[in-house]
């Protein structure tokens, strides 16, 4: 980081201007830069940049950080970025009349503390898939979810967008419950049924249930789930709901059945209870806060966390702690988009990556090669943030598909 001289850093103190709008324009011109060149820089016209000048259109804090300020030749100013920042933050706020969101520290549930009592072996004669790294920012969810099906829940429906880390969550749920259940914890995982009467058959084959020749496989299933007391983990549902009146059927015939459910929408079934996966929670880019209290951010934790499994040596510090906040903002939080982000940090610093995919996503192309895993034990489906949505997009029938976001 290039350390500013006193008298700089006295001037950008006392002279800076209030207000957004001022502050673009007063460092635009101290980069002697006309308002086509800027617009040229960031991709905008000398319309927008205008409308920015004059208070006429709200900033966007991502594209302030990864465009603007390489543009206005302050990258290695961090105090000049947050004063811009927080102006930028505080022209939304009072557009919008938004308060300032404050992340705070989850404490742990009555859930945790009872499962530490419980010490039993589960009996269960089913292997849970066991994922690679622990959970990062989904302790309140967890402890949630346990506590629902502890309770009075039969059928919890874990929704939301691909990528927002439902598989995940439900196998730390799965995992976390299973001294609870006497007989089976078992996970289906759907993604292979390629319609609704695929999906017995998948269950069936989750659950090492063979059939008889005097018995359909639906009523194998029930009969088989009949007989004690089971955690049933389907995942990946959007795409067969026709098949879950089954699902209905079976809770009805076995009183001691849980199911755990993933998928982009509600099953839409009577006594369903609906959990919507909200995405990681991110920092404030107009109120950044010191470097401890970044990293316990649960966007940033797991950004770090997925960047050092190649890069062991990384630290989050005050040249990098703006684009990597930033990056997590502009990629919403979403857990697969920071795992493909850190994914490519060994081809590029933090800056280049944050810039390429600003500019991506202001030409609605997010979606493309920018981010993408190549690991060979990683799901074709799970290998771009396109892929990801077109998998589960194209299995929808025409009818669902108009509750689905537009992924071109």
């Amino acid at each position: 980081m290039k350390v500013q001289s006193t008298n700089a850093q006295s001037l950008a103190d006392h002279l800076f201007p209030k207000s957004f709008s001022e502050a673009l324009r007063y460092l635009r011109k101290r980069a002697h830069l006309t308002q086509d060149e800027l617009g040229r820089s960031v991709g905008y016209s000398r319309e927008q940049i205008a409308r920015l000048e004059n208070g006429s259109r709200l900033p966007d804090l991502a594209v302030v950080a990864a465009l603007f300020v390489p543009a206005l030749d302050i990258q290695h100013q961090p105090k000049l970025i947050q004063q811009l920042l927080e102006l930028a933050g505080q022209m939304r706020n009072a557009s919008s009349g938004h308060q300032r969101i404050t992340v705070t520290r989850t404490t742990q549930t009555k859930t945790r503390r009872v499962l530490e009592i419980v010490s039993q072996e589960s009996s269960s004669p089913y292997t849970l898939p066991s994922p690679l790294f622990p959970l990062i920012g989904r302790s309140v969810e967890t402890d949630s979810i346990c506590n629902l099906l502890l309770s009075e829940a039969r059928l919890v429906t874990l929704i939301g967008t691909p990528g927002i880390g439902k598989t995940r969550l439900a196998l730390e749920v799965a995992h976390t419950l299973k001294t609870h259940f006497a007989q089976v914890v078992c996970f289906a995982a759907l993604d292979s049924a390629q319609s609704a009467k695929d999906v017995p058959g998948a269950i069936a084959a989750a659950l090492g249930i063979t059939q008889t020749a005097d018995q359909t496989i639906e009523a194998a299933i029930r009969t088989h789930l009949a007989g004690g007391e089971i955690l049933l983990v389907l995942d990946n549902c959007e795409h067969v709901l026709e098949a879950s009146n089954l699902f209905g059927e079976w809770l009805a015939a076995a009183p001691k059945l849980k199911l755990l459910c993933t998928s982009r929408m509600a099953l839409d079934l009577y006594g369903e209870h609906e959990w919507e996966l909200s995405p990681l929670a991110l920092p404030d880019l107009a109120h950044l806060p010191a470097l401890d209290e970044l990293n316990k951010i649960a966007a940033i934790q797991l950004i770090v966390a997925r960047i050092r499994t190649t890069y062991p040596a990384f630290l989050l510090n005050m040249d990098n702690a703006i684009a990597i906040a930033t990056l997590c903002v502009a990629l919403d939080g979403l857990p697969l988009a920071l795992e493909l982000a850190a994914a490519r940090m060994h081809e590029m610093v933090p800056n280049e990556l944050l810039r390429q995919i600003v500019s991506a996503r202001s030409r609605s192309q997010l979606s493309s090669t920018l981010l993408q895993q190549t690991k060979r034990n990683v799901a074709e489906r799970h290998r771009t943030l396109h892929d990801a949505v077109a998998w589960s997009y194209h299995l929808l029938t025409p009818p669902n598909r108009q509750y689905s976001c537009d992924w071109e």
